[in-house]
């Protein structure tokens, strides 16, 4: 995994200690190389589903706004 991260085995052991905090764009290469959600990396099991709805809505929300903003910046 330090590998295709591209950082060493000791910040690995790090994280896997709680002595590191990660980025958000560290934390999605982690969850891509895990291959998982990232909802799955940070939250507790029986909250998952609804952080992924959340996650989901405010995905849709986000790209609504872009379009939006978009469109009114042609003309």
């Amino acid at each position: 995994m330090a590998d295709k991260l591209g950082v060493s085995l000791r910040y690995i052991s790090m994280l896997e200690q709680n002595a590191r905090n990660l980025s958000i764009e560290s934390l999605a290469k982690v969850a891509s190389c895990l291959e998982v959600d990232i909802a799955e990396l940070v939250c507790d099991e029986k909250y998952l589903d609804d952080a992924k709805q959340s996650a989901a809505e405010l995905g849709i929300q986000l790209l609504q706004q872009f379009v939006k903003n978009q469109g009114g910046t042609k003309g």
